[in-house]
């Protein structure tokens, strides 16, 4: 009788601590697992359609990523982390407003087909435009969710989710920033000039310019409607080589396929009266089947 009741305690203890935990800053303390973040959206659901304010207003309080600056710098490192770290501080502060309006709209639209997809390696075939240059770009594991709602046609997603200090966090919308010095699109005629001296203007600044490309090859085992739109920033050295490079938009197959590409490319650098210069560079392209 007694392992009987201490295996009662147990279950209330376990019970207790996925449940709502009320002026706490998790509000729902559940595994690290898709249906841990499944049963969240459901209470917050509730939460929204009862019109219960105290609740919701705990649980956009419980979704806040706690030391926010050290967890980016530690999952993104030193380059990606401190902007990234500056635009969630930023957005951070209208979270619970915007998720409000989502799940408003939701509720209206019947969306109650809830999944949840959990990306833990970088390649996923499922990791959507915005979410692969995410995954590859980390620098120690971390596991990143996406909430999919849906009614039939009608259907919205929220991303990002983490799970920190024992509870989900949402990160609204998080994309790996772009550093720029000349942006030109992969699209535009190549320079004939290996220097590329004819776009200087009166300032003495010539950006750098595609001098040779290859066109990527669509990648092998994708569905035949399936398209994709790539961005890259390519860092170039003072002799117009590349130095570096990683992926801003698309999924993985096709920017794998795309980089490939890119490594056969040549580029005049940038200069400033005469005198070459580090640049990044935003090279794109989209990949359609009917486009090969």
């Amino acid at each position: 009788m007694r392992k009987a009741w201490m295996a009662v305690g147990v279950a209330l203890i376990i019970l207790a601590f996925c449940s709502n935990t009320v002026g706490l800053q998790a509000p729902l303390e559940c595994p690290d697992k898709p249906a841990g973040l499944k049963k969240l959206i459901q209470d917050i659901l509730k939460a929204e359609k009862d019109g219960n304010k105290q609740k919701l207003k705990e649980y956009w309080e419980g979704l806040r990523l706690p030391n926010s600056d050290q967890w980016f710098g530690q999952v993104f490192g030193d380059r990606f982390g401190p902007p990234m770290a500056k635009t969630y501080t930023a957005e951070s502060q209208i979270v619970g407003k915007t998720l409000d309006k989502t799940l408003t709209n939701v509720l209206r639209d019947k969306m109650t087909q809830i999944d949840v997809l959990r990306f833990d390696k970088a390649c996923d075939s499922q990791a959507g435009n915005g979410v692969y240059p995410l995954l590859v770009a980390r620098k120690q594991e971390q596991a990143m969710y996406e909430v999919k709602l849906a009614n039939g046609t009608y259907w919205t997603e929220l991303f990002a989710f983490v799970y920190v200090d024992g509870s989900f966090r949402y990160i609204p919308q998080p994309r790996i920033p772009q550093f720029r010095t000349s942006v030109r699109s992969t699209n535009n005629t190549p320079s004939n000039d290996g220097d590329g001296s004819g776009d200087s203007d009166d300032s003495g600044f010539t950006p750098a310019a595609i001098t040779h490309q290859v066109a990527p090859i669509f990648p092998q085992g994708i569905g035949q409607s399936l398209t994709d739109s790539v961005r890259v920033n390519v860092l170039l050295g003072v002799d117009g080589g590349i130095k570096e490079m990683y992926p801003i938009a698309g999924q993985c197959a096709f920017v794998d396929a795309f980089q490939k590409a890119i490594k056969k490319w040549t580029f005049s650098p940038g200069k400033m009266n005469g005198t070459p210069y580090e640049s990044w560079f935003l090279v794109s392209e989209d990949f359609t089947r009917s486009a090969r």
